[in-house]
C-alpha cells in the first residue's frame, strides 16, 4: 500500500457528493459516466463502487496528514437503508489504510446513528467522531456574531431547524444557557417534548413548520431534510439565516430571491485550521476554509485524544473540544466581512 510521505495518515475523513457533478469528479467516476446511457444509469454504477480515497489533507509545517475517503452515493442514497453497510465499508478502508482517528462527513453520520453503529466494529486503538462537538461550539460562535451585527436592544429570538439532531440538541442547551429566546423546531412536537422538554418548560417554544421562521432574528438551519427546506416566503425582511446543513439546505437558485426580500444568508459551522491544504474543493468561500467535523477529526489526532465522539456530544465535552481546538488555531470562520462589536446578549 502507497502512502503520502511514505507514513499512514493520522486521520481519515468520509465524505460523499452532495450533487451529480461531484459524483462525476470522483477518481474514475467520469469514465464510467461516459459509458453510461444516461444519468440514472451512471448513479447505480457509482453507488455499487467500493469506496476511494479521494485526496490527502495536510498542514504546512506540521507532520499531521489525513485522508479523504468518498463514498460514490448521492444524499438521496445515504438516506437508503443500506447506507450504514457503504458507510462501514468506507471506514473499514481507513482502518486498513492505518488511519488512527476517523472522522464522519454530511450524511454519513445520520446514515450510521450518528456513528453508532459503527463502534463495535472498531479495533482498538481507532478513535470514531461525527464532528458535532466542535460543529455545535463552532456554530455558537456563529450565532454570536449574528447578534452582534443585528445590535439588538432585546434578547435575540433564534430559531434551530433540525433542533432534534444530534448536532441540534447540543446546540439548543448551548444558546439556552445564554439567555436567549428560542424555537426549537422538529419533526414533530411530540420529538421536540422527548429530546428537549426540559427546554419547552423551562420556556423555549417548540414548532414542528417553518411559519415560525417568520418571527425571529437569526435562524439556525442544521438539517436539508425535504420537509424542513426553507424557501423565500417563509423568512421576513432582516432575518439572517445561518445554513449549516451539508448538503445545504437552501437552494441556489433561491438566493436572489432571499436577498431580494432582505434575508442575510450565510454558511455556518465553518472553519480555518493553520496551515490547512486539500485539492478537494467542496465549494467553500476559500480553499483554506472547511467544516467544524472534519476540523474535530484533525483535533483529535493532533492532540492524541482517543475518546470516540457518537451520537450527541454532551456540553461539557463539547467545552473540552472547543479548548483543545483553540490550543490548535483552529478558528471559526466569520459570517461576515467585518465584525459589529456592539450589541446586546453577546456571546464568546
Amino acid at each position: 500500500m502507497t502512502f503520502f510521505g511514505g507514513a499512514p495518515p493520522w486521520f481519515a475523513f468520509v465524505v460523499h457528493p452532495r450533487n451529480l457533478p461531484e459524483l462525476i469528479a470522483m477518481p474514475g467516476a467520469s469514465l464510467v459516466y461516459d459509458h453510461s446511457e444516461n444519468d440514472e444509469e451512471f448513479i447505480a454504477k457509482a453507488t455499487r463502487n467500493p469506496p476511494v480515497v479521494l485526496a490527502d489533507v495536510v498542514f504546512s509545517g506540521s507532520a499531521v496528514r489525513g485522508e479523504l475517503i468518498g463514498l460514490g452515493r448521492l444524499p438521496e442514497a445515504m438516506l437508503s437503508t443500506d447506507a450504514h453497510r457503504a458507510v462501514a465499508g468506507a471506514v473499514d478502508l481507513a482502518i486498513e489504510r492505518g488511519a488512527a482517528v476517523i472522522g464522519l462527513g454530511a450524511l454519513t453520520s445520520p446514515a450510521t446513528a450518528g456513528g453508532r453503529a459503527l463502534l463495535k466494529h472498531l479495533p482498538a486503538g481507532v478513535t470514531l467522531t461525527n464532528g458535532n462537538a466542535l460543529t455545535a461550539a463552532v456554530v455558537r460562535r456563529n450565532v454570536g456574531e449574528a447578534i452582534r451585527w443585528l445590535d439588538l436592544d432585546r434578547p435575540a429570538r433564534v430559531a434551530l431547524l433540525g433542533a432534534t439532531g444530534s448536532v441540534g440538541i447540543t446546540l439548543s442547551r448551548l444558546l439556552a444557557e445564554e439567555g436567549l429566546e428560542l424555537t426549537l423546531m422538529g419533526p414533530s412536537h411530540q420529538r421536540i417534548k422527548r429530546t428537549l422538554g426540559d427546554l419547552l418548560a423551562a420556556g423555549h417554544i417548540g414548532a414542528s413548520g417553518s411559519e415560525a421562521l417568520g418571527d425571529v432574528d437569526i435562524a439556525v438551519l442544521l438539517t436539508n431534510a425535504d420537509s424542513a427546506r426553507v424557501g423565500p416566503g417563509t423568512v421576513f425582511p432582516g432575518t439572517i439565516l445561518i445554513d449549516v446543513a451539508q448538503p445545504p439546505n437552501l437552494a441556489d437558485d433561491d438566493l436572489p430571491a432571499f436577498e431580494a426580500r432582505g434575508v442575510e444568508v450565510v454558511p455556518g459551522g465553518l472553519v480555518r485550521i493553520p496551515g490547512y491544504s486539500c485539492r478537494q474543493h467542496f465549494g467553500l468561500p476559500s480553499r483554506q476554509d472547511t467544516f467544524a467535523c472534519l476540523a474535530e477529526t484533525f483535533v483529535l489526532a493532533r492532540e492524541g485524544l482517543r475518546e470516540s465522539s457518537t451520537g450527541t456530544p454532551a456540553l461539557d465535552y463539547v467545552d473540552r473540544i472547543e479548548r483543545a481546538a483553540e490550543r490548535q488555531g483552529v478558528t471559526a470562520l466569520p459570517l461576515f466581512a467585518t465584525e459589529k462589536t456592539r450589541g446586546q446578549g453577546l456571546l464568546r
